[in-house]
């Protein structure tokens, strides 16, 4: 039983959406490894919005009722509560080591309560000593040449699949963005979701230089996601006072990146726009000139914030059908982020909210789930990513870790876990980018210690 959210649960207790659904991660992967039934708990909206992945066995076999609401198909009986077992790993101590779920530590009850923000399939299989490999490779299909963050999305894939509320609550934030002529097909396929203008991201990649614009598709609309996380400074009024430094690009001398604890991204605002700009041309959208390009006002006059944010008209003669989507949690970001973008259509949310900051409140749950399952529809994903970590006890330990990171530099990955399990959830690590010089993601990173996501850390967390 993986707790999402349960009613009575105090601020800080599972973390944001993106900790709650790394978590969920090795919730599915345990179950599946032990074979026992996959249950989440979770508040109104995450109930409404998704339920488990079922596909019935035969054409014959009527559709059953899954959901998280109602328990009854999984034979879940109220006198197991009795005797289960609460284990809490969230933010776990130093050796806490029942929190990997390496083994069936709690094979003796029949219910396990699980609270967790962290991924250890990487740990599951890089950890020698556990002996664990054949059996990942068994259950799992997982060896040491996998993509671990496309067998996450997998996993994840199975626990939470979106309900035809979800695709109206979608539909619904579109049309709150008084944005016309947007096809709305754009997130009508789950299975189809992900276009790329009658190209391949490779072949756009390799062979733009190569191909005129107007040979590439021009009738497509390309979804291109960003999130721009500020941190948790933009719900508390004190730090966040217009401009806060750490959510927009001032000058070169107050910008000094947003950092998340030994995480730091330089990547601004202003990157992740004009990275979009770019792949808008990229897929035909034209050229954009320099004197198209809009020009960030000067900083503001006695205290006033406004001017850094004044949309510029200069893009009137913008022409392609492609839609940008902004995902942020501080409005300031967004804005910003805005003045900057040569689109017409433009997704975004007049108001942003955190799950664990904003107690119960429904709709910002509801909020915050339709935004991230939008990020994980886009055709790409612009996102923070980490350009340093300061030397933790967090970090892999590299002599043990060598052989299965065969040698190569620790790669660039999503500073937040937001967008990062968006990426996974999408299940094509291909389509993300980097702020500053719109740099791909390598799908290697899977093999390294970051974030949440657990290999073989000096200190087990």
């Amino acid at each position: 039983m993986f707790v999402v959210q349960e009613p009575g649960q105090l601020a800080g207790l599972t973390g944001g959406l993106g900790d709650r659904l790394s978590g969920l991660i090795t919730a599915a992967a345990y179950s599946i490894r032990i074979n026992r039934t996959l249950l989440v708990v979770g508040e109104a909206p995450f109930e409404d919005l998704f339920v488990p992945y079922y596909v019935p066995s035969s054409s014959a076999q009527p559709p059953r009722n899954f959901t998280y609401k109602d328990w009854s198909w999984s034979n879940f009986d109220q006198k197991y509560t009795k005797d289960m077992h609460w284990e809490r790993c969230v933010n776990p101590k130093k050796n806490h080591i029942a929190c990997a779920l390496d083994y069936d530590y709690f094979h003796d009850t029949i219910a396990l309560k699980f609270y967790c923000n962290r991924t250890y399939l990487c740990r599951w299989l890089v950890e020698k000593q556990l002996g664990l490999g054949n059996e990942i490779k068994r259950i799992l299909g997982i060896d040491e040449s996998a993509d671990l963050y496309e067998i996450a999305g997998c996993l994840l894939r199975l626990a939470i699949h979106p309900t035809e509320l979800m695709w109206k609550s979608l539909k619904k934030l579109v049309k709150e963005s008084n944005v016309r002529n947007v096809n709305l097909d754009i997130v009508n396929d789950h299975d189809q979701h992900r276009r790329t203008a009658g190209v391949s991201k490779k072949d756009i990649n390799t062979k733009v230089e190569n191909k005129p614009d107007e040979e590439l598709s021009k009738n497509e609309q390309l979804l291109i996601g960003i999130h721009f996380r500020c941190g948790d400074s933009s719900f508390h009024i004190n730090d966040n006072t217009p401009p806060n430094p750490q959510c927009v690009y001032i000058s070169n001398t107050t910008w000094k990146g947003t950092s998340f604890r030994d995480d730091l991204s330089l990547d601004s605002p202003l990157d992740l726009a004009v990275c979009a700009n770019n792949l808008a041309t990229l897929h035909g959208a034209g050229v954009v000139t320099a004197h198209q390009q809009p020009v960030l006002p000067p900083p503001p006059v006695n205290g006033s914030h406004h001017s850094h944010f004044d949309h510029n008209v200069l893009f009137k003669n913008v022409n392609h059908k492609h839609v940008v989507y902004i995902a942020s949690d501080n409005i300031q970001s967004t804005q910003q982020i805005i003045s900057r973008l040569f689109f017409k259509n433009i997704l975004n949310q007049p108001k942003s909210c955190h799950v664990d900051e904003d107690g119960h409140a429904l709709d910002c749950a509801t909020s915050t789930l339709t935004q991230w399952f939008l990020l994980s529809l886009s055709d790409y994903i612009i996102t923070q990513g980490v350009d340093s970590a300061m030397p933790t006890a967090y970090e892999d330990i590299p002599e043990r870790m060598q052989e299965f990171q065969k040698g190569i530099a620790k790669p660039k990955f999503p500073i937040s876990a937001f967008s990062r399990t968006a990426v996974v959830y999408s299940l094509d690590s291909d389509n993300v980018r980097f702020g500053a010089g719109c740099t791909t993601m390598n799908e290697a990173i899977g093999h390294f210690s970051h974030g949440n996501w657990i290999c073989l850390p000096h200190m087990f967390y």
